[in-house]
């Protein structure tokens, strides 16, 4: 915490305005001193102190005091909070205050802190804490205290403009004696302005009220005026005031409010009137409450329904069942104090108040200092509404001593007959929780057959009604004799075993096996498409289907019809085509190897580049001269004496402008791939085009003797046959 004074007038976010050139900051609880200068407040502000009171102490940007006088003046909309204990100075010119809020409406000021005007004994001098000179409205939360003895005006709000006030949760009070009440008040409204009051109480000191106005008017919300015994809490001398809460008078008579005409707020709430008694003992009084509080009055739904209190303002909510309807034994009706006394056996009490009791009834004593009177006792006598007699033993105390309170119980008495009527009768008798104890003689109860006996009703209604228990029970001798059955000769099992070891585990349906014409065209476009002879006999045998079938069998009959018409069998190369690592070979193998396309990954034997670090890492690095040749005469040495120059520069001249440098020259050798047996193969076929071209020269009397396919067929299954 530190103190903070104005050196200049002017506004308090400007750093001139303050010793040191420091604008005092916000949160850090410091206190602001006004020093006879005015400072416009023109942002919001949180401070522990604002003052135009005099001090002698250290200050932020040098000096050690503050002269008294000076004002802080809020005229716009900005600020709209300020947080701010507010204080005025003594020995301040008469009608002075230490903030000055005089914004047009709709502005609004939110002011948090507690207020206190000043004066002293000079009755000239006096200082509000808080002027409300514009048409705004300001909004303070904390507490009011009017300030010192004596002086003049020393208020914590003034409200001459008009302008509204409202308050929340305040202490208002005044304290001291001043010239007038003006003067001496906490709030005084001298504008044609509004003050609102919510939940705050207002206190009285000596002859001077903590709220006074002789213009506008007031509303008060659930507050407490409290009077002095020299003087009011709210004073007014103009009407159309509103007031509402608890009004205390002091012992002496004195009322909290003096004004000629008032009006009772529609809105009270835990209100109450208080008037002295006597006069005499401040805590003889009586209070009057008003019918919507809970202060000292029973709460409608404690009240037996339909009963008017409170001035008829109230009616009970509460139903009571008859007494008759509540069983003996539970107590029933109002814990009625009572005073008892024994003779013999005979107790005669006297109750507080009364209650409709007969002969008969059965009561409960609790509460009794003499505890043997605790007890349970039946009414003998009803002597009158509030005397009744009943019997105790003659050993009890002969009083029921202090505290002693008395409760009837109800009357109804359960008939054990009707209770059981009434179980017994009810139209549905369900158990949903506890044990059933093991009966001897359940009334009424059904029987519950034993297991022979319906195992013995079960084979009655299948005898009478069941023809599957009928084919049951026939005999076996109705069934095919063991004579008449002749078993199957051995050998035609084994014959048939035979022939299905030869069916596949998972043999193909009729659907998928193919028919002649299915086979021929399989063969067909083998024929047509491949020119390797063992790939046209696995697609003969595939479209066939028949793994059983000798391959011989199909490769002679396939020859001879291929010899018959044309010899073209023995046209075929007796040896494998080449693998593919023999392909390889014959082309790396080739004394000219030239890429014509594609991309060279990896080049093996390809020379190294050489680098700087090879140079350097040579053993030998010898220098023939102290001081090397120049580059002029190397240049000169160069091209007289050496013709590998002009070789260098011939091979030179037919590099592109931008070679490739070493690495894409490996990425594009390591791009090319050994082609594939595929590749491999159509090249062979491409070459065998021409002796293809032959057979297609064939004139077309041949070709017709050429075999068909069904041919093929029928030749192979003669070979088979």
């Amino acid at each position: 915490m530190a103190n903070y004074r104005a050196i200049a007038s002017g506004n308090w976010s400007n750093g001139a305005t303050w010793a040191g050139g420091s604008v005092p900051p916000n949160g850090e609880g410091h206190n602001i001193y006004s020093n006879n200068l005015t400072v416009t407040i023109d942002t919001n502000v949180d401070v522990a102190l604002i003052t135009n009171a005099a001090i002698t102490a250290s200050f932020v940007g040098g000096g050690t005091s503050a002269s008294h006088g000076g004002v802080f003046n809020i005229s716009s909309a900005t600020p709209t909070t300020l947080v701010a204990n507010i204080t005025g100075g003594a020995n301040i010119a008469a009608g002075a205050s230490v903030l000055n809020y005089s914004a047009s409406a709709p502005a609004t000021l939110a002011v948090t802190g507690n207020l206190t005007g000043a004066s002293n004994t000079n009755g000239a001098f006096g200082c509000n804490a808080i002027n409300l000179s514009g048409s705004g409205t300001l909004n303070f939360n904390g507490n009011l205290t009017a300030g010192g003895t004596g002086g003049g005006a020393a208020n914590a709000i003034q409200v001459s403009g008009t302008g509204s006030l409202v308050v929340q949760s305040a202490n208002i009070i005044t304290q001291g004696s001043f010239a007038t009440i003006a003067s001496s008040s906490a709030i005084h409204m001298s504008g044609a302005g509004s003050v609102t009051l919510n939940n705050s109480s207002l206190t009285a000191s000596n002859s001077y009220p903590a709220v006074n106005t002789t213009a506008g008017t007031v509303t008060a919300i659930n507050c407490v005026f409290t009077a002095s015994t020299a003087g009011a809490a709210f004073s007014s001398t103009v009407g159309g005031n509103r007031l509402s809460g608890s009004f205390i008078a002091a012992s002496n008579g004195m009322q909290p409010i003096n004004a000629a005409r008032w009006f009772l707020n529609t809105e009270p709430s835990n209100a109450y009137i208080q008037h002295a008694l006597d006069g005499l003992n401040a805590n003889s009084f009586r209070r009057y409450y008003t019918a919507d509080n809970g202060l000292g009055q029973a709460s409608p739904t404690d009240v037996r329904s339909g009963v008017s209190y409170a001035s008829g303002n109230l009616t009970g909510r509460l139903t009571v069942p008859a007494r008759g309807s509540v069983a003996l034994s539970v107590n029933y009706g109002p814990s009625m104090p009572f005073t008892a006394t024994r003779s013999g056996t005979t107790a005669t009490a006297t109750l507080a108040y009364g209650y409709p009791l007969v002969v008969g009834d059965q009561i409960t004593v609790t509460g009794a200092s003499n505890s043997e009177w605790n007890s349970t006792y039946t009414i003998a006598s009803v002597v009158s509404g509030t005397s009744v007699t009943f019997v105790v033993p003659a050993t009890h105390i002969a009083t029921a001593g202090a505290g002693a309170l008395m409760q009837t119980t109800g009357t109804a008495v359960l008939d054990p007959a009707a209770v059981a009527s009434a179980v017994w009768g009810a139209a549905s008798r369900t158990i949903t929780g506890g044990l059933v104890d093991t009966a001897t003689t359940l009334t009424n109860s059904p029987d519950v057959p034993t297991e022979s006996e319906i195992a013995a009703a079960v084979r009655t209604e299948l005898d009478s009604s069941s023809t599957k228990l009928a084919n049951l029970d026939a005999s076996i001798s109705s069934r095919l004799a063991g004579s008449a059955y002749t078993p199957p000769a051995n050998s035609d099992i084994s014959a048939i075993k035979s022939k299905t070891d030869n069916i596949p585990a998972s043999p193909a349906a009729v659907s998928d096996i193919p028919t002649a014409a299915q086979i021929s065209a399989a063969v067909e476009g083998s024929l047509l498409n491949e020119a390797d002879g063992q790939a046209v006999l696995n697609a003969i045998v595939t479209a066939i289907g028949n793994t059983n079938l000798s391959e011989v069998s199909l490769v002679a009959a396939v020859r001879a019809d291929l010899e018959r018409t044309g010899g073209k069998m023995d046209s075929i190369p007796t040896t494998a085509a080449p693998t593919a690592a023999q392909n390889a070979t014959a082309v790396w193998g080739a004394a000219t190897k030239e890429i014509t396309g594609g991309t060279v990954t990896n080049l093996t034997n390809a020379p190294a580049s050489v680098t700087p670090t090879d140079i350097w890492s040579y053993n030998a690095r010898t220098l023939t001269s102290a001081s090397g040749p120049t580059a002029v005469q190397i240049r000169q040495e160069m091209d007289s004496n050496s013709t590998q120059l002009s070789a260098i520069k011939a091979k030179t001249d037919n590099l592109p402008a931008d070679p490739a440098d070493q690495s894409l020259l490996e990425a594009a050798i390591a791009g090319v791939t050994a082609p594939t047996a595929g590749q491999v193969a159509s090249q062979v076929r491409t070459e065998l085009s021409s002796e293809l071209a032959k057979v297609a020269a064939l004139n077309t009397e041949r070709l017709a003797n050429v075999a068909t396919t069904a041919i093929v067929g029928n030749l192979i299954a003669q070979a088979n046959s």
